[in-house]
């Protein structure tokens, strides 16, 4: 019987000890969960910008080379429109001087014939 009441006393020792040391130790490990994913987050945040920022400065190298190719191939049809109105202009001049030309010719046939 004694045996019995010590148990007994036991396994109600047993009954309120570990529940509230279980209540404790998880109040802890819940605060110490908490602090480790806030810890992860803010990890994942530096990450996250070092990537952004890694990305920002990739998009940038790629729209300078982008627009540099822009820019030397205006620059290059520009150039080759500027050439082709030389031509074109030059082409009108000629045709304009021997249009002059003819046209002084017949004046001159009429005026003496």
């Amino acid at each position: 019987m004694l045996l019995l009441g010590v148990y007994a006393a036991n396994a109600q020792h047993l009954d309120t000890l570990p529940n509230k040391l279980s209540k404790d130790t998880l109040d802890k490990e819940i605060a110490n969960m908490k602090k480790m994913q806030a810890d992860l987050d803010s990890m994942q945040a530096v990450q996250l910008q070092r990537l952004s920022d890694k990305a920002h400065e990739s998009d940038s190298i790629n729209m300078a080379r982008g627009l540099d190719e822009f820019i030397r191939m205006k620059k290059e049809r520009d150039a080759q429109l500027t050439k082709q109105l030389w031509i074109k202009g030059s082409f009108f001049v000629c045709m304009l001087a021997v249009t002059i030309v003819g046209l002084i010719r017949r004046k001159r046939q009429k005026v003496k014939g």
